[in-house]
């Protein structure tokens, strides 16, 4: 069969929906990707419902469509909008069958009614190939696990198989670049993928950024050791009861990927591996994959971590082996919110796993902390508590603040229509943008500590009497006012870049 995937997401790993097509060609398929990124500032400043495509990049899409006898399409919830309109563009100029994978019809396959014709559930690797193989034969799909479909306006949804296992079954991730496409704005639309795109589509991904060098992404695992009530991973994991939730490759798998990344990639400088919780490893394995990983590859890398998983052998090995920084989260320093986010980490955890990033400061880029901000459930207390903590991390790092955003199905979405900060409806409503914080002083006071503004005056300013006096409705509507004009000034000014 001729298959076309769509990814809509800014960054083009998309790492999902490339071993989705790795395991589609190996299966004998023709396999086609097209990429429809955001460039950096279109990501600053456009929601996903302002988010369009132009007539000459959806001709092509369509062409592409029209060429396909399925067309699938990846997708988070902040994404949903954008791929209704590609869908609903697809649905107008072909024939051909639509299918919705990801993150979002995993947790809401509803809301691709008249959009789509099936979903995927879970991970999809087995179902996606089992579709193909029913679809290409004729046959009845309607058995398939982790598969869901609609029918006389009327959802179907079978039950998911069990997660896999054995990772290193699963093919690399397909980069191409060959049949792939992507939507390059000085190129004047939806083009051919070479590899000169493709090493400059991958340097505005967000942790090519970090050091201004090419980075390649991946996982060596699946899954999280957390659940945490705000995340994909809280549905994943109720949806998968009783199972493994965190599975690993081997290391040989891994370090054989990014050799070959490295033939025939030459422009990567760096990697980034994305996996929720890459410390989640005993201290013995991080070593031996650290001690492997300075010999065979030697790249600098890139990683994510947590206050209850950090120690200081995992960061002598890995620091050793080229890590040039770390990304940890934090989200709030209330121990009622983290009670509510079903964070069980006490704020001294956090400062003791801050303080052993600090001591290594020499030898990486500055440490990221996120932080949740904008939560319905925070009172005067909770704010004055996290601004405690954090007038507690020793410089140099970076603040990294996130709008909360309460996706369909999680605890905490239940939580929040059990206590009316939300309405239960069956189709998702758009959801903001994490960058998209609300125009008040504590906010104001938070996004300074990202700056090198002298600390004595910051920790003035976040003191809890200034809080108290500043955090009021009136200077907050001056706030919103001064927000709304930087926003206006900012899609002026980046209108046309």
């Amino acid at each position: 069969m001729r298959i076309l995937l769509i990814s809509p997401y800014s960054d083009i790993a998309s790492l999902g929906m490339r071993i989705i097509a790795a395991s589609a060609r190996d299966a004998g398929h023709r396999v086609s990707c097209a990429f429809l990124p955001n460039t950096p500032s279109e990501e600053r400043r456009l929601s996903d419902t302002e988010h369009t495509y132009p007539e000459p990049v959806l001709e092509i899409l369509g062409a592409l469509a029209r060429d396909a006898d399925l067309v699938g399409v990846t997708l988070m919830t902040n994404y949903l909008a954008r791929t209704r309109k590609i869908s609903r563009e697809i649905r107008n100029r072909s024939n051909t069958t639509i299918v919705w994978g990801g993150i979002h019809p995993t947790i809401r396959p509803s809301d691709g009614m008249e959009y789509a014709d099936y979903c995927i559930i879970g991970e999809g690797e087995q179902a996606f190939l089992e579709l193909l193989d029913c679809l290409e034969h004729a046959r009845d799909c309607t058995g398939i696990p982790n598969l869901a479909g609609f029918r006389n306006g009327r959802l179907w949804l079978n039950p998911p198989r069990d997660l896999i296992q054995d990772l290193d079954g699963l093919p690399f991730p397909d980069y191409g670049p060959g049949d792939h496409y992507i939507w390059d704005r000085e190129s004047g639309g939806l083009v051919p993928m070479s590899g000169r795109l493709l090493e400059k589509h991958l340097a505005r991904g967000p942790i090519s950024l970090i050091r201004n060098e090419v980075t390649y992404q991946t996982i060596s695992t699946r899954g999280c050791p957390h659940r945490c009530a705000y995340c994909c991973n809280d549905v994943l994991q109720a949806l998968y009861r009783g199972q493994k939730h965190l599975r690993r490759r081997s290391d040989e798998n891994v370090l054989e990927e990014l050799k070959s990344v490295r033939q025939s990639f030459p422009f990567i400088r760096a990697i980034g591996f994305s996996d929720d919780s890459f410390f989640a490893a005993t201290e013995e394995r991080i070593e031996a994959f650290a001690a492997r990983y300075r010999s065979e590859i030697g790249l600098p890398f890139f990683c994510l971590g947590s206050p209850l998983t950090i120690t200081s052998r995992k960061m002598e090995a890995l620091l050793d082996a080229g890590m040039y920084g770390l990304q940890m989260g934090v989200q709030s320093g209330s121990p009622r919110i983290q009670k509510i986010y079903n964070r069980p980490i006490s704020n001294e955890k956090v400062l003791q796993a801050v303080e052993l990033l600090h001591r290594y400061r020499h030898r990486m880029v500055p440490p990221s902390y996120d932080f949740i901000i904008d939560s319905p459930w925070e009172n005067p207390d909770d704010l004055n508590a996290t601004l405690a903590l954090i007038r507690r991390f020793p410089r140099p790092y970076r603040l990294q603040l996130f709008s909360l955003v309460i996706f369909p199905e999680t605890t905490l979405y239940h939580l929040a229509v059990k206590e009316g900060w939300m309405q239960a409806t069956e189709s998702t409503a758009p959801v903001k943008e994490y960058h998209e914080r609300k125009a008040r002083y504590v906010n104001l006071v938070l996004s300074a500590y990202r700056y090198p503004v002298w600390k004595p005056l910051l920790d003035f300013l976040s003191h809890p009497r200034m809080v108290r006096w500043f955090d009021r409705p009136l200077f907050n509507r001056l706030y919103a006012v001064a927000y709304r004009a930087g926003r206006w000034l900012n899609r002026r000014l980046f209108k046309n870049r």
